[in-house]
């Protein structure tokens, strides 16, 4: 398994009103891009972190000092799966080979802190990304990505728009996730 290094770009919200933004992370040679969403209190943690003159004082950066002090280890963030338009991801130990189970939002952000490289699985990246255009005002988004709330909100709104291509494509991603469902259960 590969795994293709990410840098963090920037946060964006989707639209005004929605309890969703989104991270942008681009590749090392600002090709490609995946878009991480997330609700909007982390995109408040995100702003709070990456507005602070200095390291914020909080419990996270305590306990992340703590862990550091007791343990001679290099740690990295890995995004490594996608599950029902949720990207997953694990904090890495190197020396000790230790895995931990964390969102990849928190990985992010965990990243942003403690300044540790995060990385995402190739055939992941090679999947959901998209070409990365710094001067772009829009971006696309895969629709794996999107929550089933936030797909049959932008269904409805397709069909009401009358874009019945677009339509087609969230309805068929839809039923997907039903069938991958129901064979789960």
């Amino acid at each position: 398994m590969s795994n293709i290094q990410l840098t963090f770009h920037g946060i964006s919200t989707i639209l005004e009103g929605q309890d969703v933004g989104l991270l942008l992370l681009v590749d090392e040679q600002s090709n490609q891009q995946i878009s991480v969403i997330c609700t909007t209190e982390k995109l408040k943690e995100f702003r709070f972190y990456l507005s602070a003159k200095k390291t914020p004082n909080t419990l996270l950066n305590v306990l992340w000092s703590v862990i550091r002090s007791y343990e001679e280890s290099n740690f990295e963030v890995v995004i490594n799966t996608l599950i029902d338009g949720e990207y997953k991801a694990y904090l890495y130990n190197s020396t000790t080979l230790d895995l931990y189970s964390i969102s990849a939002v928190d990985g992010v952000l965990l990243s942003i802190i403690a300044k540790i490289p995060i990385f995402i699985d190739e055939h992941l990246m090679k999947r959901q990304s998209m070409p990365f255009n710094k001067d772009s005002k829009s971006m696309a988004l895969p629709v794996n990505t999107l929550s089933e709330e936030m797909l049959g909100e932008a269904l409805t709104k397709a069909v009401d728009n009358e874009n019945y291509e677009l339509a087609a494509a969230l309805n068929q991603e839809i039923e997907r996730r039903k069938k991958l469902k129901n064979n789960k259960g």
